[in-house]
């Protein structure tokens, strides 16, 4: 991890790590967990599915880059 402008010294913790990211980048950060809106899940999962599909496209041709 690395130290990033908006919260100093936080590569020790991961936490802050992801929470400073979010309030970089204006993800909604919520004060207890929960599940996001329909449109928020949908891009999550479809996201996750591209990384899936280039992760076995990769693996498929032992391409480690």
């Amino acid at each position: 991890m690395t130290t990033d402008p908006v919260s100093p010294g936080a590569r020790d913790d991961p936490f802050a790590d992801v929470l400073a990211f979010h309030r970089q980048f204006g993800v909604l950060v919520g004060d207890r967990p929960g599940i996001p809106s329909d449109d928020v899940v949908a891009l999550r999962l479809r996201l996750i599915d591209e990384e899936t599909a280039e992760l076995r496209e990769a693996l498929s041709h032992r391409d480690l880059v």
